[in-house]
């Protein structure tokens, strides 16, 4: 019987092997089935991964095996400092917003003229409180509206706007985990076990030749 470990963490997918006797044919039947296997496994997590604006994420997964004992290992699992925080998500917490800029740029993020509206208000109802001065929101906005006032730069003040509201949801709820491991793995089920059927045949025709 030829029986498999298969274990899903949180950071990494891991498949395991004994290599019981006779372990050369097994051996090299399990270094074709990894060739095959881990690949696969690695772009569908990839293809699960978020694309940041350095596309790091995407870029740090990768595929490997090891020998261990009597245990073929295959694991597929990423580099990257921020993938448990994609993986299982975050609580709640104040995040840099200079990465955030970078991110609603490369996302093209927009603001509706309203939207627009809203957050210059805002940044003029913040800038007159710190010189003591009290004005509703609402009446600025009107007053935004009356004398079609716009921003100098409009789009790097979308960018910084936006990034700011997404970084007071982040500090608010904190952030929601992609699953990506347990989503590649589950979407990989199919192709594992059409090669697992290989494999054993292969392994059959090893030991009767």
């Amino acid at each position: 019987m030829i029986a498999f470990d298969f274990k899903v963490d949180k950071n990494f997918i891991k498949i395991v092997r004994n290599l019981s006797n006779p372990r050369k044919i097994t051996l090299d039947q399990m270094d074709v089935f990894f060739d095959r296997v881990l690949p696969f496994i690695e772009r569908q997590a990839v293809l699960r991964t978020p694309v940041g604006a350095s596309r790091r994420a995407r870029n740090s997964m990768f595929h490997d095996k090891i020998t261990e004992g009597d245990n073929m290992i295959g694991i597929v699992a990423n580099s990257s400092a921020h993938i448990n925080a994609l993986e299982d998500g975050t609580k709640p917490h104040m995040p840099p917003v200079k990465p955030l800029e970078r991110w609603v740029k490369f996302k093209k993020l927009t603001m509706t003229e309203s939207q627009l509206i809203s957050a210059l208000a805002h940044a003029i109802q913040k800038s007159m409180a710190k010189k003591g001065k009290k004005v509703p929101l609402f009446v600025l906005m009107k007053w935004i509206q009356d004398k079609n006032i716009t921003p100098k730069n409009r789009r790097q003040f979308e960018i910084k706007s936006i990034a700011w509201a997404i970084a007071m949801k982040i500090k608010e709820d904190g952030t929601k985990g992609q699953a990506i491991f347990s989503r590649a793995f589950q979407a990989s089920q199919g192709f594992v076990r059409s090669e697992q059927i290989k494999l054993i045949e292969g392994i059959g025709l090893g030991l009767i030749r």
